[in-house]
């Protein structure tokens, strides 16, 4: 991780998603810029959070790990969001990791200061209360598409989340790592096996490309058809 206290940088991305004005000077003057690499651990689960963060570039996905071990797929960050919003109003710690999977971006400052900024500041506080609502909608949209949608439809949909960005495909090296497929079974509401079928169908389709760790897009187009528009989260 890189940290920097560049002001003209951390105003710039205040400004570009409209939180310039939200905090105070003093909490203005205490925010850093904070850079992580692909791999890279922003937070892990059942630290206490020391941090407030606004996620402003990159992707992260977030996880937990139950007690028997295994890791549940909670959903993925992307640009704007925050994290460390329900800390602010519980005394408990994070039971979430979130680890980078590309190169990311954060301003983060102290969440001791930001609880006493939301003692004042209205404005902070609405925005808190937004970001925590988002975060509720999208656990509520993921529950449904799993529960009414087929794996066909929902993979597709994971797969244009992950591997596209725009009309571009890229190859990933990580994340469809055989020893993640579990996580993303979880994540899809289904098991292991019939994930691996359906992946399967999408290779015999001409829809991806699989070899060793790896997958490619080979069909955007018709990948996102059969994602029938489905989206795993909302921004």
């Amino acid at each position: 991780m890189e940290v920097t206290s560049d002001r003209k940088e951390i105003l710039r991305y205040l400004m570009l998603n409209g939180w310039e004005k939200i905090f105070s000077p003093e909490a203005m003057e205490a925010i850093e810029l904070c850079r992580y690499s692909p791999g890279e651990f922003i937070f892990h689960g059942g630290e206490k959070r020391k941090w407030f963060f606004l996620y402003v570039e990159g992707k992260s996905k977030v996880y937990r790990v139950l007690e028997n071990g295994e890791i549940m797929l909670v959903r993925f960050y992307k640009p704007f969001q925050l994290m460390g919003d329900l800390e602010v109003f519980m005394e408990s710690h994070s039971i979430s990791t979130v680890k980078a999977i590309s190169p990311v971006c954060c301003l983060r400052l102290p969440i001791d200061l930001v609880k006493k900024e939301c003692r004042s500041n209205i404005t902070l506080v609405n925005h808190l209360a937004r970001g925590l609502a988002e975060k509720l909608a999208s656990f509520n949209t993921t529950a449904a598409v799993n529960q009414h949608y087929t794996l066909d439809v929902r993979l597709a949909s994971y797969l244009c989340m992950i591997y596209l960005e725009g009309d571009e495909f890229k190859e990933s090296k990580d994340e469809m790592g055989t020893e993640n497929l579990s996580e993303m079974a979880d994540f899809l509401g289904c098991s292991y096996r019939h994930l691996g079928r359906t992946l399967e169908v999408f290779k015999k389709e001409r829809l991806i490309e699989k070899k060793g760790r790896s997958i490619r897009i080979l069909d955007a187009q018709g990948l996102r058809e059969k994602s029938q528009g489905v989206m795993l989260y909302e921004n």
